[in-house]
C-alpha cells in the first residue's frame, strides 16, 4: 500500500526537504571550512568567517520561531542562502584586514595589539561602505518580494531581508570583535604573492584591456544566443512530480493517473438562492457540461447531481435522454434518499451542490488551460440561470498558487533589478558605470534563464528563487569590484592598472 494524491505529495515533499537539508548542510559547511583553510591557512581565517556564516541563520530562524513562521518550500533556502552571503562579506573583510596588516608590518612595525586595532580600523573604513551597499542592494532586492500577491513570497522576502540585516551587523560588529582578540599574525607577504590561480583571473582582465572590441562582440553574441533560448522558457509545474521518480508516492500517483480515476480534481462549487437543482433546465445544462467535460481524453470521471438523475433515469426508463419533467426529477430524488455520501454532492434544500471532475496530472499549463475553458462554459450557464459556479479544490488552488509564486518571483526579480540599478546610480553618480553594472548583473541571469530554455526545463518556484539569489550575489561582487576600482583610481593609478 502507498499513499497517493496531492496532500501526500505535499507532506512527503516537506519531509524530503528536511531530510535533504540534514544531509546537504553539513556537506556545504564542510566545503566552506575546507575552502577557508586552503585560502587563509590560519585558525582565525577559518573560524571567524564560519562564525559570521552561522550567526545570521540562528538569529533569523530564531525570529521565525518566535513569530510562529513554519518552514516551507521557499524559506527553507535561507539555511544555505544566508551563510553564503554572510561568508562572502566576512572573507572580503578578513582579506582586507590581512592586506592592511601587511602594509603595517612592511613599514617595520611589530604587529601588536595597537597595530591589529589599526589594521581593523583601516579595513573597515575602506570596506565598510562597500559592505553596506552590498547588504542594502540585496536587502532591498529581497524586500521587494513583499509586493508579491502570494503570502509565502511576502514572508520569504521579509525574513530574507531581515537575515541580510543580521549578516551585515555580524560582519561589521562580530568579525572585528573576533579579530581584535585573535593572536594570529597576518599572512606573510611571501605567502600572499600572486599564485597560478591568480594568473588565471588576470588573463580575462588582460583580454578586456588589450582586445576590448573582440571581448564585447563575443559577449554580445553569447548573450543574444541565451536571449533566444530564454524566450523558450515556460512556467510548467507538476504537483505530482515534486518528488523523485522512485518515491513510493510518485509511483502511486502514476498508477492512479494511468489506471484509476486520476490524481487531480476540479471541484465546481454551485451556489443558488433557489432550489435550482430541481429545475430540469439547469440540470440539463449541468448534464451537458458533464458530457462536454468527459469528451476530453485527460478526464477520468465526472460526478454531480445530474449524474445521479441521468443514471437513475436510464435504469428505470431505458433511455439515454435526460428527463425534462419536474415531477419525474422529484421522484428520482426521492429514490436517492438514504444513500450515503450524497450530502457531499448536494444539500437537502437543493440550493448548493458541487461537481467533481477527476483528471490526470498533465502539468500546470494543461491544467490551467482546461480550467479556463471550463470557466467559459460555466459563465454561459450563469448567464441563463440564477446561480454562481466557482472552480475550487486543492488541485486548482495548488496549481494556481505554484504558478503565481513563479510568476511573482519573475516580476519581483525585474523590480529588484531596477531598484539595484537606482542604488548603484545613486552611489557612484556615473551613468556609464551604472550601465556597466547592470550588464554585469544581467548577463548571468540571462544565461541562467537561457539554460532552462536550451534544455527544455520549466521555470519552477525553486528555480525562480535561484535567480533572485543570483542577482544578490552578482550585485555584491560587482559593488566590491567597483568600490576597489575607484579606490585604486583615487590613489593615482591608471584605468588599466
Amino acid at each position: 500500500f502507498s499513499d497517493a494524491g496531492i496532500l501526500s505529495v505535499r507532506s512527503d515533499f516537506m519531509d524530503a526537504i528536511i531530510k535533504d537539508q540534514s544531509f546537504t548542510l553539513p556537506i556545504a559547511f564542510s566545503l566552506m571550512f575546507l575552502g577557508l583553510l586552503i585560502g587563509f591557512r590560519r585558525t582565525h581565517g577559518v573560524l571567524i568567517p564560519m562564525v559570521a556564516a552561522v550567526i545570521p541563520v540562528l538569529m533569523t530562524f530564531g525570529v521565525m520561531g518566535y513569530m510562529g513562521e513554519p518552514i516551507d518550500m521557499i524559506n527553507n533556502t535561507l539555511m544555505t542562502l544566508l551563510p553564503a552571503i554572510a561568508l562572502a562579506d566576512a572573507i572580503h573583510l578578513l582579506n582586507r584586514y590581512h592586506e592592511e596588516a601587511r602594509r603595517i608590518t612592511l613599514s617595520g612595525a611589530a604587529f601588536g595589539k595597537a597595530e591589529r586595532k589599526l589594521a581593523i580600523q583601516r579595513a573597515l573604513s575602506e570596506l565598510g561602505k562597500a559592505c553596506f551597499l552590498t547588504s542594502l542592494t540585496t536587502c532591498v532586492g529581497f524586500a521587494s518580494l513583499y509586493l508579491a500577491d502570494m503570502s509565502v513570497l511576502k514572508n520569504f522576502g521579509l525574513y530574507a531581508a531581515l537575515g541580510i540585516v543580521f549578516s551585515f551587523c555580524t560582519v561589521v560588529l562580530i568579525v572585528p570583535l573576533l579579530l581584535s582578540i585573535t593572536r594570529g599574525a597576518p599572512i606573510p607577504l611571501s605567502e600572499s604573492k600572486p599564485s597560478r590561480v591568480s594568473g588565471i583571473f588576470e588573463w580575462p582582465a588582460q583580454q578586456a584591456i588589450e582586445r576590448p572590441h573582440r571581448v564585447l562582440l563575443i559577449s554580445l553574441g553569447v548573450t543574444l544566443l541565451f536571449c533566444y533560448f530564454s524566450s523558450q522558457v515556460e512556467v510548467k509545474n507538476s504537483l505530482t512530480a515534486a518528488l523523485y521518480k522512485e518515491h513510493p508516492t510518485t509511483i502511486a500517483n502514476d498508477l492512479v493517473d494511468k489506471k484509476l480515476g486520476g490524481v487531480l480534481t476540479y471541484e465546481v462549487d454551485i451556489i443558488s438562492n433557489e432550489p435550482l437543482l430541481k429545475d430540469p433546465a439547469f440540470l440539463k445544462a449541468l448534464h451537458d457540461t458533464e458530457t462536454w467535460t468527459s469528451a476530453h481524453p485527460q478526464i477520468r470521471s465526472v460526478l454531480s447531481p445530474a449524474t445521479f438523475i441521468s443514471q437513475l433515469s436510464q435504469s428505470f426508463r431505458g433511455t439515454t435522454e435526460f428527463p425534462t419533467e419536474p415531477n419525474l426529477i422529484a421522484q428520482l430524488y426521492l429514490m436517492l434518499e438514504g444513500n450515503e455520501g450524497l450530502e457531499q454532492i448536494f444539500t437537502s434544500d437543493f440550493k448548493r451542490a458541487r461537481m467533481i471532475i477527476r483528471t490526470q496530472d498533465e502539468k500546470s499549463d494543461r491544467f490551467v488551460q482546461f480550467s479556463e475553458r471550463l470557466r467559459t462554459r460555466l459563465d454561459t450557464i450563469e448567464q441563463h440561470h440564477p446561480v454562481k459556479m466557482n472552480i475550487t479544490g486543492v488541485s486548482s488552488l495548488g496549481y494556481r498558487g505554484v504558478d503565481n509564486i513563479t510568476k511573482d518571483m519573475r516580476r519581483g526579480l525585474i523590480g529588484a533589478f531596477f531598484i539595484v540599478a537606482f542604488i548603484i546610480a545613486l552611489e557612484f553618480r556615473n551613468a556609464l558605470i551604472t550601465l556597466l553594472a547592470l550588464i554585469a548583473n544581467g548577463i548571468p541571469l540571462i544565461m541562467g534563464y537561457g539554460v532552462l530554455g536550451a534544455f527544455g526545463w520549466a521555470l519552477e518556484p525553486t528555480g525562480a528563487l535561484i535567480f533572485t539569489v543570483g542577482l544578490g550575489i552578482a550585485v555584491d561582487d560587482t559593488i566590491h569590484l567597483l568600490a576597489r576600482y575607484f579606490e585604486e583610481v583615487s590613489k593615482g593609478r591608471s584605468c588599466d592598472e
